[in-house]
């Protein structure tokens, strides 16, 4: 089996199966200055964000449209997303070791039987962190799976995404979860991928709830606001309703906007 396909089969395995932790690092330097970690939310998105509930079928034609865009993209981040969410949550759930400046979170999972170790590492650089998650698969090969630059309480900065055989990230990302009520997450593909320049920025402030999506080479642009307790939001995309602003209320009907 090749690097690339037994790294990937591990990885959605850890992603949807679950992770059972064997051991974990020597607790010995204590936790009391240790650097705050990524942020497990800086690598989720909420799934059910978008009202999709099957009402799709009775729903107005703006809302059908909206409910595609996000949906799509939605499903391809989130998909990049299953490992280093759980790899991240796993590795930091011991007590780290320092050495040289340079804080370890370790892990053993197993993953269907078969063990994975995870190395999560923070240095310090003033008043910024620099990070490096390493997955060691059953081939004994280890591969960094992400880096990232974070603030000291781990919740706002940007990280890079790595899969095996590729040059360069095949995902980029900002990030700032500190607030709950007011999270914002932007990734983006870089270029010299397929879609490359593509980005899509989610956002949420109390009830609203933002969905920006860029779509490279082309440049189009669907921008869709929506309230989560309502339901009721619009859509303002290139391609749709000549590009003006088309809305739907609480039933998913198309109505006039405000």
């Amino acid at each position: 089996m090749s690097r690339s396909l037994t790294f990937f089969t591990v990885a959605g395995l850890l992603g949807f199966a679950g992770v059972a932790l064997l051991t974990g690092c020597d607790a010995a330097n204590g936790e009391a200055d240790a650097p705050a970690p990524p942020a497990v939310a800086a690598f989720q998105l909420d799934a059910d964000a978008f009202p999709d509930d099957g009402a799709r079928v009775a729903s107005g034609a703006n809302f059908v449209h909206a409910a595609a865009r996000v949906g799509i993209v939605s499903t391809v981040v989130g998909l990049h997303l299953v490992l280093p969410a759980a790899a991240t949550e796993a590795a930091t759930a011991d007590a780290p070791t320092v050495a040289a400046g340079v804080w370890t979170w370790e892990a053993t999972a197993v993953v269907a039987g078969t063990p994975v170790d995870l190395a999560l590492e923070g240095t310090p650089e003033g008043s910024s962190i620099d990070w490096r998650l390493v997955v060691t698969g059953p081939e004994g090969d280890p591969f960094t799976y992400y880096t990232a630059t974070t603030g000291l309480d781990g919740e706002t900065g940007t990280w890079r995404l790595f899969a095996p055989d590729v040059d360069g990230p095949v995902l980029t990302a900002s990030f700032d979860v500190e607030d709950l009520g007011a999270r914002e997450l932007t990734f983006r593909v870089p270029d010299g991928r397929d879609r490359g320049g593509s980005s899509v920025r989610y956002a949420t402030s109390g009830d609203e709830r933002t969905f920006d999506w860029t779509d490279e080479p082309a440049g189009n642009r669907a921008l869709i606001v929506w309230d989560e307790e309502t339901r009721a939001g619009s859509i303002t995309a290139d391609g749709y309703n000549g590009g003006d602003r088309a809305c739907w209320d609480e039933n998913l009907d198309d109505v006039a906007c405000d």
